[in-house]
């Protein structure tokens, strides 16, 4: 199993998917071959948050341009983020 990042394809953040996937396309092809990205329909940055639905400013953003950026909760895509995250770690450390 390869490590994995967790992306939010309504994520408005940094480019959500496509900016991982960019990311990963940037790495060196031996590098590239032991990471994935998994993307989340409809899920927004930081999706496995408990509370509500809100929105912050945050010059971070955006490649440094700063923005306002939406969070909304997603159980679902937290479930299997988090079911995601145990079998790589189970996986890794069965070696």
């Amino acid at each position: 199993m390869r490590p994995s990042g967790s992306s939010s394809a309504a994520d408005d953040y940094d480019g959500g998917q496509a900016a991982c996937e960019a990311l990963v396309h940037e790495l060196a092809p031996a590098d590239a071959a032991h990471v994935s990205v998994r993307a989340f329909p409809g899920a927004t940055h930081e999706f496995y948050v408990f509370d509500g639905p809100h929105e912050f400013n945050d010059p971070g953003a955006n490649r440094r341009q700063g923005g306002i950026i939406h969070v909304r909760s997603d159980p679902e895509a937290r479930e299997q983020a988090r079911d995601d995250m145990v079998q790589f770690f189970t996986t890794a450390f069965k070696r």
